[in-house]
């Protein structure tokens, strides 16, 4: 019994081991996409056509990728405490 339940726990390890291993590989490259008449791209260069789609929303007019402007709250007051009671959140909950 022993040895069985031995071979049937290096059985799991070894399957859980190929499982973490095959989450573990990176996947490199781009999959197959389909192309606007519904068949799949075959090469790179057909992948490529096919995303150009996108440009126009990552980029403005002219190719520029537009500046980043951080935005800075305007805080002129600080904000009030706030409290939670049991009948403010029954009320809000009965609404």
């Amino acid at each position: 019994m022993r040895r069985a339940l031995s071979l049937n726990t290096r059985t799991i390890q070894k399957l859980f081991g190929k499982y973490a291993s095959s989450k573990r590989t990176a996947k490199e490259g781009i999959a197959e996409l389909r192309k606007p008449d519904g068949e799949l791209t075959q090469n790179k260069m057909e992948k490529l056509q096919n995303l150009t789609i996108f440009t126009s929303v990552f980029t403005q007019k002219g190719g520029n990728i537009p500046n980043y402007i951080p935005f800075t709250p305007n805080i002129s007051e600080p904000m009030a405490d706030l409290v939670i009671t049991e009948e403010n959140v029954v009320s809000k909950l009965s609404k």
